[in-house]
């Protein structure tokens, strides 16, 4: 070997070693201690053990092994005891979405704090101020006040708290409260960060929808359409299950869309950006194409130029209103623009569903979309490529 290939052997295995070095060297009591809580929130996933158990007002036990996704996916799986009465435990969660599964199987209801493992945690951990009693076996160990709702609903009891950190993570790996006869014990721990598995929830189809495409498709079509719809629907935040018929293809959906929102979801997807001038202030405008506002014969605009095709656009939906949904669209891409106090229209495969006027920035906000999930499907279809023809509803169950 060269004195160069020896030399650059030499370097390697020097960073090597200084890299490992800097890995092992463990974090103090202090800065395990600061922002343990959002390294945990942080974390891609992981799993946990939640035991808990007291005898006032009356007694209660649990018992709970569970899993995390940083997508916001959990599953619980134990028992519980409330004076006499017993119950099993299987829950899966994802987004605002829970699942429970009893004798007769799965059934989806809104979801709640049983399955939000953080939330949980959240009041007994986040804000304390951690006292370090000691440290080893890659532990650091802190006393701490807890307040457990569920072990002191009436805020008389003394309760004491333990946290275990990991030294080299800084992630907490166990977290204890009791009462000093442990006739009140409630306790937390943590595993497997970022290598728990994937969670999957059960899928339970609200609605079932036939449809054919507007035109003989390619295999090669077919193929880039079953693509596009995986994206649309996937941005739409919908599970779904897709199969393919002789003439087109069977769609299960876990929520129930409106006919015409369901048609939107499934046609082409061509999202365009337009400007344009009352019809009555055009004349004459017998060059120009006019259209019906959001299907509304006394609401004509002309269209004088197109602006943007959905490649050129960043589409927000703004929900902070249910009464007023709305979609934000900024205009971007070399031949983009939008002048301040001109009319634009939104069209969806040549429909007009909206219309905007610019702001100072030259951003649009749409408010006459619909509901919020019409807003959210117009979203979804200008993030989205268009697809190689629409395809049209049939049979809705």
């Amino acid at each position: 070997m060269g004195r160069v290939g020896s030399l650059a052997l030499f370097l390697s295995v020097v960073i090597c070693c200084a890299a490992a070095v800097r890995k092992s060297v463990p974090l103090t009591p202090d800065e395990a201690a600061a922002g343990f809580w959002e390294r945990l929130s942080s974390v891609k996933s992981f799993r946990f053990d939640l035991r808990y158990h007291t005898d006032a007002p009356f007694k209660i036990v649990a018992s709970f092994d569970g899993a995390r996704e940083s997508s916001d996916r959990e599953a619980w799986e134990g028992d519980w005891w409330r004076g006499r009465e017993h119950g099993r435990v299987f829950l899966r969660a994802a987004g605002a979405t829970q699942y429970e599964r009893d004798g007769a199987g799965w059934r989806r209801v809104q979801r709640g704090l049983e399955t939000r493992i953080l939330d949980q945690a959240e009041p007994v951990l986040r804000g304390v101020r951690l006292r370090h009693l000691r440290s080893g076996h890659g532990r650091h160990v802190y006393e701490f006040t807890p307040e457990v709702p569920i072990l002191d609903p009436t805020q008389t009891r003394r309760l004491f708290g333990l946290v275990e950190i990991d030294s080299r993570s800084g992630l907490p790996l166990r977290v204890y409260c009791h009462d000093s006869s442990k006739t009140a014990e409630w306790e937390l721990r943590f595993a497997g960060f970022g290598r728990a598995a994937r969670i999957e929830v059960p899928f339970l189809p609200a609605q079932e929808t036939e449809a054919e495409p507007g035109r003989r498709l390619s295999r090669a079509e077919w193929a880039q359409a079953l693509r596009v719809l995986d994206d649309r629907l996937t941005r739409l935040g919908v599970e779904y299950r897709l199969r393919r018929t002789r003439s087109g293809f069977t769609l299960e959906l876990d929520r129930a869309f409106s006919a015409a929102q369901t048609a939107l979801l499934l046609g082409a997807g061509r999202v365009e950006v337009w400007e344009g001038v009352r019809a009555a202030d055009s004349l004459p405008h017998d060059s120009l194409r006019v259209v019906e506002l959001a299907g509304d014969a006394a609401r004509l605009v002309a269209l004088t130029r197109r602006v943007a095709t959905a490649e050129d656009l960043e589409v927000e939906p703004r929900l902070e209103l249910p009464v007023d949904p709305r979609l934000g669209v900024k205009l971007r891409g070399s031949g983009a623009t939008a002048d301040s106090g001109s009319t634009f229209v939104l069209l969806v495969d040549g429909r007009a569903l909206g219309a905007a006027v610019s702001d100072r920035t030259g951003d649009l906000l749409f408010r006459d979309l619909g509901s919020e999930d019409a807003v959210r499907i117009v979203a979804a279809l200008a993030g989205s490529r268009a697809l190689p023809a629409g395809f049209e509803a049939g049979e809705r169950r």
